[in-house]
């Protein structure tokens, strides 16, 4: 599972965690938002990441800072805008537009 992710990449909450006194100020990713890879954690049980909008102060036996399972965010998909499809629909004769008189 950790060779999906990378320092700088960008990652979308697919499962927002709920606030908890483990949280600096109860700050916890909302599901929707993009955040940034700051680092990876590989841990024995689910790997976490930490989140360039979050430092959390605490920190794991060996030293690691506390992250987010990984299993809550997924890779930003990156596509690429077309209008192609109205294109097609402008230039179907079969297709009626609606003209008000």
């Amino acid at each position: 599972m950790s060779a999906q992710w990378h320092v700088g990449m960008k990652v979308v909450c697919i499962k927002g965690a709920p606030a908890s006194p483990f949280t600096l100020n109860g700050w916890a990713p909302k599901t929707g938002h993009v955040y940034t890879v700051r680092g990876i954690y590989i841990g024995p049980c689910w790997d976490q990441l930490n989140l360039e909008e979050y430092h959390h102060p605490r920190c794991h036996p060996d030293g690691a800072e506390i992250g987010w399972q990984a299993d809550r965010f997924r890779p930003v998909q990156n596509r690429s805008t077309s209008i192609e499809v109205f294109n097609k629909i402008l230039l179907n004769p079969r297709i009626p537009i609606r003209e008000d008189a």
